[in-house]
């Protein structure tokens, strides 16, 4: 889905293909400006570009997902281990989440 920058009704085709065509044409045939888009901290990352150049990123993988920290941590390192320049690193990162989430389903389990 994207946002008509005209209109800024929510589309999943530009807006000439589908039932926003008529106000979208009419507000640029009358020579308004379109809409700014909102910025998505999705299409921004702080500190390079391991994550955005993603197809989808980690954390939005796990929100969507209903995952928890250990399990959103482990996915983080695996996906970003070769582009960091610290690869052996991360991955002893995501093993120590992992244990962690051991740590935790176990202290879980005896609890229950």
């Amino acid at each position: 889905m994207q946002t008509c920058t005209y209109c800024g009704a929510l589309t999943a085709f530009p807006c000439d293909t589908v039932h926003e065509a008529d106000c979208c044409s009419l507000a640029r045939n009358r020579g308004e400006e379109p809409k700014e888009e909102p910025k998505s901290a999705l299409k921004s990352q702080v500190g390079g570009d391991h994550y955005k150049k993603l197809k989808i990123q980690p954390m939005e993988y796990s929100m969507a997902n209903g995952l928890d920290a250990c399990q959103h941590t482990a996915i983080k390192y695996i996906t970003r281990f070769r582009d960091k320049g610290t690869p052996l690193q991360d991955l002893e990162k995501a093993i120590h989440a992992i244990e962690l989430l051991i740590e935790f389903e176990g202290l879980r389990k005896n609890e229950g």
